[in-house]
């Protein structure tokens, strides 16, 4: 679920490209950037935006996965 939705602010085209920005990320991770113990932990961790790109990442990925989670 992204930011604008979990804080109430409806679904457009920045919660789009940010869901695509996440299927990126754990397409080439294996893993999902958020992760928490419970529902509210994960929103939490979703709204703060903070998240650690793995270093096997190249530049262009890095790249294209921070506009799209960051937009």
């Amino acid at each position: 679920i992204s930011p604008c939705v979990i804080s109430g602010k409806g679904h457009g085209v920045g919660a789009d490209y940010w869901s695509l920005g996440v299927l990126f990320f754990e397409m080439l991770s294996g893993k999902p950037p958020f992760r928490g113990k419970n529902h509210i932990e994960l929103f939490d961790v979703i709204l703060s935006g903070i998240y650690t790109v793995p270093q096997n990442f190249s530049p262009n990925a890095k790249s294209l996965v921070k506009c799209l989670v960051l937009c």
